[in-house]
């Protein structure tokens, strides 16, 4: 660019670009200290608890958790590890044998909660919860939605939500492609996952 008498120099497009650089240096550095420093951290029994307090959002945000934790376990190989941190202690044994792991074909599964429909007293709540499942598969071919609805119950022990056992797919919820979109919403009794 010239320049003509008596102007300076631009060097605020170089400010700009130091501050960009040292920020994204910072960020990588403080990334890299936390992955390691917890990675050498032992893992207590119970450390993957899921937030959630004994109010109606909290039982809500503990389901979502939980429940979308449950499903994320199936290709991990440790899961009988992980199911111990989700699944109510004196439960655990029935879970661990009932837990259906993925099929061969599928190489891996995506499972998120869009809605919760929660009953119960203060400590102890059965529910629903409307789950997206995406699955691909080992052979390359196209992924596949599906969505469920599950139920479960909720167990407030030790401070926190845990699963009280497995969770079960109970009816496929997966729309036709020919059939008309629904307008209406979840229906009475469910709240979508993060409302109130």
């Amino acid at each position: 660019m010239p320049h003509y008498p008596g102007q300076q120099p631009r060097r605020w497009p170089y400010a700009v670009l130091a501050v960009v650089v040292a920020v994204g240096a910072g960020l990588w550095a403080g990334r890299a200290t936390a992955s390691s420093s917890a990675e050498a951290a032992p893992k207590a029994n119970g450390s993957a608890s899921c937030p959630g307090g004994r109010d109606d959002a909290g039982r809500r945000a503990a389901a979502v958790c939980l429940v979308q934790a449950y499903f994320a376990v199936a290709s991990t190989p440790d899961r009988d590890a992980r199911l111990a941190d989700l699944v109510v202690p004196n439960q655990l044994d029935a879970a661990r044998q009932d837990y259906k792991p993925l099929e061969a074909k599928v190489s891996s599964e995506y499972a998120a909660v869009a809605a919760t429909n929660l009953q119960g007293s203060d400590s102890d709540v059965a529910g629903q919860a409307w789950v997206a499942f995406v699955d691909s598969y080992k052979d390359g071919s196209p992924a596949l939605a599906q969505w469920w609805i599950t139920s479960f119950g909720l167990h407030w022990q030790s401070g926190r939500w845990w699963l009280a056992g497995g969770v079960s797919t109970q009816v496929d919820a997966t729309p036709s492609t020919t059939a008309q979109a629904q307008r209406t919403g979840f229906g009475p009794g469910w709240v979508a996952a993060g409302g109130s």
